[in-house]
């Protein structure tokens, strides 16, 4: 993937926690769930949260209802489809699986977003760094 940052002008780290993992609370809400929804749609995410929670088979159904369809495999929307299906106490579930995923991996991620990150991280500096969510 093509990484939009500006490395070496900016350390993604100062999003983190001292355990190594984003803490949220340095981003705006909007900035935050913007990066949650992309995230979710990668085949190895997916792949990941479904297991976790025990919806691979769910997952793979969609997929196979695809072919039949005659449209090309898509995980992502796969994906969605189950997560429409799901009641709101599981859609929650599973999109906190997502959550966490992100939160776990952002350090590793985070330049996929710098168009996103760089204006918050350039504020963050200005303004001192504080919790978005106060």
């Amino acid at each position: 993937m093509e990484h939009r940052g500006t490395l070496g002008q900016r350390d993604y780290r100062k999003f983190l926690t001292a355990e190594g993992q984003l803490n949220v609370r340095y981003l705006p809400r909007q900035v935050y769930t913007a990066i949650v929804k992309e995230y979710r749609t990668r085949d190895t995410v997916i792949d990941e949260v479904f297991e976790q929670l025990y919806l691979a088979w769910d997952l793979e159904d969609q997929l196979q209802q695809q072919k039949e369809r005659g449209a090309e495999p898509d995980r992502a929307a796969a994906a969605q489809a189950v997560l429409d299906s799901l009641e709101d106490t599981d859609w929650w579930r599973v999109n906190a699986a997502f959550e966490k995923a992100l939160i776990r991996d952002f350090a590793a991620v985070a330049e996929c977003w710098a168009d996103l990150l760089d204006p918050v991280y350039d504020d963050q500096e200005a303004r001192g760094w504080r919790d978005f969510s106060a």
